[in-house]
């Protein structure tokens, strides 16, 4: 539920509200890695999630980090972001012994 009713409506409002210069896109996407990731703290918490295989807050924030400019990119260029992701869902993988 968390991931497709509230990450999934957060995304839509992530880009419907993006500015366009960047001093203000570096501190619009500050402001959700950090909000993301106290709302994954808050679930964490209320015993909500787990994570599993060496997975922790620290990684959900590097993700986080990685996650919007990504999202931001798909919406401007999918494709280029795309060919980008590859490298990194495949490093995931691999660091956290999905292979």
């Amino acid at each position: 539920m968390i991931i497709f009713i509230l990450q999934g409506s957060m995304t839509l409002l992530f880009l419907s509200y993006h500015p366009t210069s960047w001093r203000p896109i570096l501190l619009y996407w500050s402001f959700w890695v950090i909000l993301f990731s106290l709302i994954e703290y808050i679930f964490y918490l209320a015993d909500r999630i787990d994570y599993f295989k060496g997975w922790n807050i620290v990684w959900s924030i590097f993700f986080y980090i990685i996650m919007y400019p990504m999202l931001y990119l798909h919406y401007k260029k999918p494709l280029v972001a795309l060919l980008l992701s590859i490298p990194f869902t495949f490093g995931f993988m691999w660091i956290f012994g999905y292979f």
